[in-house]
């Protein structure tokens, strides 16, 4: 029996209009579908996601093909050329192609409506995504489907659904422990998405009602941060994450995840970062000092955040909070990891809050507190963390003695550090006012169970009192501070210092005049100039290996005090010989020099702080140039001296002959002041001699210099720089001063040109 198979009936009775029937479903489908997951689940990410599945491109891909194919079925040419064996194909393929289109268009929307439901299904949906990250190699994909299961994550806390939350923390859990995987000892920086999952995540919660059985209860999320089995490093990042996560819970009142974040954390310092044992080699030496540093540091780091946070609940005024996370030990007797157990511990950390001087900003920039701002931003948060450490040191009043030979009032050993000993004088002197503050707010002591702290208590339990227990230390660190000041030693290193920059600065001095020095000696008829040495008092702390403050320039103050002296002095000489002064306009100052009718190679022409450059540049003076770094006259080079110039020639330019120059002479200093001062010829040309002497060693110099000053000499060291520069001049010389008028500093009127003669040579020698 033949069947004859009627395609048209087929495609117009079945295909077409199934296709049309499909289409005219998808578009409301999707739309419909989108929109319910985006309302049910607040995601345009999931969206995205569901838009980017193969099913859904697959189906949409299919409709084209199948609305295609019926233009195609209708239009479709007769077949012209024989194709032999394929001649029924082909006079088929409009009728193959709108079949097969329809039936994958039939097969995709099967596909389609699975894959709805599995994003109508939470767990369903989770699976899907978990398997699609596993799948993904690409980073952005990764990102895109961690994103869509973190908003999973926040439906799931919108609305409750255990089950699920179950599985979603196995996988925030898994994820976590994966990025810290085989990293031992490293310091961990999860990626962004991971920091702002859990930010988003423990809004939500803070936000949400606490169920009285729930996982998410408590700090679950903000300890996937906190590694205890992995032994990797918590990154600034990290701490700063969990920083934000608890100023959220405080700022929502949930102290139940702070409390538990407490908990984890003391649990977490305690057994997963204790610190670390000592280890020797047979040569008795410490073979892991620098895994101990490292860990040291890491504890450093973890306690000074917990502190931080302490100060943080006590500026909210969180005090019953604060009583509990003070209370908190696992352990009998009772252990605190969190908060010291003895007083040294209290006054260390107290100490040690403060800004390190490459960080100014530090404070602010790790522990921000709400409603501060302003310069001082990180000031007040440095003082309420003090203020905590202060309500720390009256709790320890509050410990029993479980140990014997140790108390929970012990004071520490002052340190030795001048630096530290100087610190911590001020340092106490405000822990001692944020005592006495607390101890007069009754209600915040009784918040915090310290109520019965009074005068009274002390006196019974024989207690001494907190302000007494400071001025102790007090006292102590100001004796410390005062002995080791007096008896500490002058640093050789640093003395060596002062001798080598002495004999830098002051020789580089003398050289400046090398120029304007008499080429021949000076042994009669001449007037001498002397110029001496200083012998200075000073700090000895500043020339001490332990300094208390910055001792800025103490190396080359003495040294430059000298060479200012010798430069002042020098210039000043000239004045006794100026024969002639005239005061110019300054466009007529070489033009005048020109007049004197000299021979300008047998002068010398030094100018004392004028401005050369603003004669050539603006005033354009004929035959004044500059070549290099010098200066020129008439090709004849100008010297410039302008430094620490006597009033007399400063501001001036002073034309004098070579031969009238002054002469320098180095006299060696007297066996007796050589022998007095423990001094050391630096310079065997010059005789410049130094030293730093201890006072506290030297009673006779003590005793000749304390009738001129009521000081304390014991902390003192004289720098000594002795030198007798003796300059001599001719008596004959002869000096010619030009001055530019100065209509301010000048009364009258400028010379005029025609005023100078020229000199007579002969007359003038």
């Amino acid at each position: 029996m033949n069947y004859q198979v009627n395609y048209i009936e087929i495609v117009s009775g079945a295909c077409i209009p199934l296709i049309i029937a499909l289409t005219a479903i998808a578009f409301p489908l999707l739309l419909q579908t989108v929109s319910r997951i985006d309302d049910k689940y607040s995601s345009t990410n999931l969206v995205k996601v569901f838009y980017k599945d193969k099913i859904c491109k697959s189906y949409l891909l299919s409709l084209v093909v199948s609305i295609i194919a019926i233009p195609i079925w209708f239009f479709a040419p007769p077949r012209i050329w024989d194709f032999g064996m394929f001649n029924k194909l082909i006079e088929n393929s409009s009728f193959i192609i709108i079949a097969l289109s329809t039936i994958f268009l039939v097969l995709n929307l099967f596909s389609l409506v699975y894959l709805i439901y599995k994003f109508y299904s939470p767990s369903k949906l989770l699976d899907y995504l978990i398997e699609k990250l596993e799948e993904s190699k690409n980073e952005n994909e990764k990102s895109t489907y961690f994103i869509s299961i973190s908003d999973l994550l926040y439906f799931s806390i919108q609305n409750p659904n255990e089950k699920i939350a179950r599985r979603l923390l196995e996988f925030f859990s898994h994820i976590f422990i994966s990025e810290r995987k085989n990293k031992e000892n490293k310091v961990i920086i999860y990626p962004p998405e991971y920091y702002d999952t859990i930010f988003e995540a423990n809004e939500q919660l803070c936000l949400r009602k606490k169920k009285t059985i729930s996982y998410y209860n408590d700090s679950t999320l903000v300890n996937l941060f906190i590694d205890s089995y992995q032994k990797t490093i918590l990154s600034e990042e990290t701490y700063k994450a969990l920083w934000i996560c608890l100023r959220q819970a405080l700022n929502y009142g949930r102290e139940d995840i702070i409390v538990a974040h407490w908990e984890n954390a003391h649990q977490h310092l305690s057994m997963f970062m204790p610190k670390i044992q000592i280890e020797w080699n047979e040569k008795f030496e410490i073979i892991n000092q620098d895994a101990i540093d490292r860990r040291e540091l890491e504890r450093e780091r973890f306690l000074e955040f917990h502190y931080a946070l302490g100060g943080l609940i006590m500026y909210l005024g969180k005090m019953s909070l604060l009583k509990r996370i003070m209370a908190h030990t696992n352990q009998t007797p009772p252990k605190y990891v969190l908060v010291p157990d003895t007083m040294i511990e209290v006054l260390n950390k107290y100490m040690s809050i403060e800004e390190p001087i490459h960080n100014p900003f530090l404070f602010e920039s790790r522990y921000s507190f709400p409603d501060i701002s302003g310069i001082n931003k990180g000031g007040i948060i440095r003082m309420w963390i003090r203020k905590y450490c202060a309500l720390l040191f009256l709790r320890q009043y509050t410990l029993h003695d479980y140990y014997y030979g140790k108390t929970a009032l012990d004071l520490p050993n002052v340190p030795n550090s001048l630096r530290e000993l100087n610190s911590w004088k001020d340092k106490l002197e405000s822990l001692k006012r944020f005592i006495e503050e607390l101890l007069e707010e009754k209600e915040l002591l009784n918040d915090v169970g310290l109520g019965y702290l009074t005068n009274n208590w002390f006196d019974e339990n024989e207690k001494q009192k907190p302000s007494e227990l400071i001025d102790t230390l007090i006292k102590n660190t100001k004796e410390k501070y005062e002995s080791t000041k007096q008896e500490q030693p002058v640093s050789k290193t640093k003395e060596a210092e002062f001798k080598e920059h002495t004999k830098e600065i002051v020789l580089k001095a003398i050289d400046t005049y090398s120029e304007i020095e008499n080429a021949e000696k000076i042994e009669s008829n001449f007037k001498p100039f002397h110029i001496n040495g200083v012998y200075q008092l000073m700090e000895k702390a500043g020339f001490a290996d332990d300094q208390d403050v910055s001792y800025l320039n103490s190396d080359t103050f003495v040294a430059e005090s000298v060479a200012s002296n010798f430069h002042f002095k020098i210039t000043s000489t000239f004045s006794f010989f100026i024969t002639k002064r005239y005061v110019l306009n300054r466009e007529d100052i070489f033009k005048a020099i020109d007049r004197l009718g000299v021979n300008l190679q047998e002068y010398c022409i030094i100018s004392f702080g004028v401005y050369l450059p603003f004669l050539i540049e603006n005033l354009k003076v004929p035959y004044l140039s500059k070549k290099g770094e010098s200066f020129y006259f008439r090709d004849n080079r100008i010297i410039s001296l302008d430094t620490y110039v006597n009033d007399t020639v400063r501001y001036s330019i002073v034309v004098v002959r070579k031969t009238d120059l002054p002469k320098l002479n180095f006299n060696k200093i007297t066996e007796e002041e050589f022998k007095k001062y423990s001094l050391e010829e630096l310079d065997e040309r010059t005789h410049l001699s130094a030293s730093i002497i201890d006072l506290n060693s030297r009673k006779d110099l003590r005793d000749e210099i304390s009738q001129k000053t009521d000081d304390d000499l014991t902390k003192n060291v004289l720098a000594c720089i002795s030198i007798g520069i003796e300059a001599r001049w001719k008596l004959s010389s002869k000096c010619y001063q030009f001055k530019p008028f100065d209509q301010f500093n000048n009364r009258g009127v400028p010379d005029k040109l025609e005023d100078i003669n020229p000199i007579n040579e002969k007359s003038s020698r």
